[in-house]
């Protein structure tokens, strides 16, 4: 059970869905869509994420999560990314920062473009790089 909050702590839930995504050491992998009146008024909000049969509690500290280029909403298309790094076609733009790549199977994988430009979207790449800004998470 992912939930979308406007506060890091406490404050009234925004947002929820259940989606089964995979954990790694502790680290969640997959997307989930979230609708853009979230970011009316506000460009960060934070996510919690619970097991379905106990919602009530929290599984991680809540994650903070940026809108790109720090607007609210208001243009279409704008996708929210966690604040630090994006999967990429090529490194670039506002996530120059190399951090790795790996090979992926099936037809390719969801990134942004070259120089890390643009939307999030499918593209027939198979092996992805991990592009980070000039923060730390």
């Amino acid at each position: 059970l992912f939930t979308v909050y406007g506060r890091e702590e406490g404050g009234r839930e925004l947002y929820s869905v259940i989606a089964t995504v995979p954990v790694e050491e502790n680290m969640y992998f997959g997307s989930i869509n979230v609708p853009d009146e979230l970011f009316r008024g506000r460009r960060t909000v934070y996510i919690e994420a619970a097991r379905p049969s106990e919602p009530a509690l929290g599984l991680e500290a809540r994650s903070q999560f940026t809108k790109p280029g720090g607007r609210s909403a208001g243009r279409a298309r704008e996708s929210v990314s966690i604040l630090g790094c994006s999967l990429c076609y090529t490194c670039g733009g506002s996530y120059p920062i190399f951090s790795g790549a790996f090979v992926t199977p099936g037809l390719g994988t969801k990134e942004r473009g070259r120089s890390c430009s643009g939307d999030v979207s499918s593209r027939l790449d198979f092996r992805p790089h991990l592009c980070c800004q000039n923060v730390s998470l």
